[in-house]
């Protein structure tokens, strides 16, 4: 996420993020991962993590939770959005996204569906992929902003 702050900040935009407990400027090391390759490689060698199929319950409230924000979140949703979409996306279907974009009632909704990108917008894909989508997500927010106050000589 680092990198989706790093642009917004130079296309003038200012940026602001959660700290986590853990994370951050937070107290303690929970959260603490010095390498996400070593962090990989400990969960690979680690006999007590579980890496089969998902359990039947954990699939279960899954949908549970999804339907229920189907039904009670999505059509609560006013302010304007912008859903930016792998086409390709098989960790998140772009049907959903394209749900969000057809029950939320908002009036100021856009859904960026990109042919051939996967779930990594922002990061994992090829470098003018992700200009394209910084450029699409850019151009959103300058439309709905103003043009920049007039520096005041006081």
């Amino acid at each position: 996420m680092r990198g989706t702050g790093v642009r917004l900040a130079q296309a003038g935009y200012a940026v602001y993020g959660m700290d986590y407990e853990g994370h951050g400027k937070s107290d303690g090391l929970r959260g603490y991962v010095p390498s996400f390759d070593a962090k990989r490689d400990e969960i690979r060698r680690n006999p007590y993590c579980y890496k089969g199929r998902p359990r039947l319950k954990t699939a279960h409230e899954l949908l549970r939770a999804s339907l229920r924000v189907e039904s009670e979140v999505l059509t609560q949703v006013t302010l304007p959005f912008l859903v930016v979409h792998g086409g390709g996306d098989r960790v998140t279907d772009p049907s959903v996204s394209q749900l969000l974009c057809r029950e939320a009632p908002s009036t100021d909704k856009t859904l960026k569906l990109y042919p051939g990108m996967w779930h990594a917008l922002t990061s994992g894909e090829l470098p003018e992929n992700i200009d394209k989508v910084f450029f699409d997500i850019i151009a959103w927010l300058d439309h709905r902003s103003g043009p920049p106050a007039p520096e005041r000589d006081d």
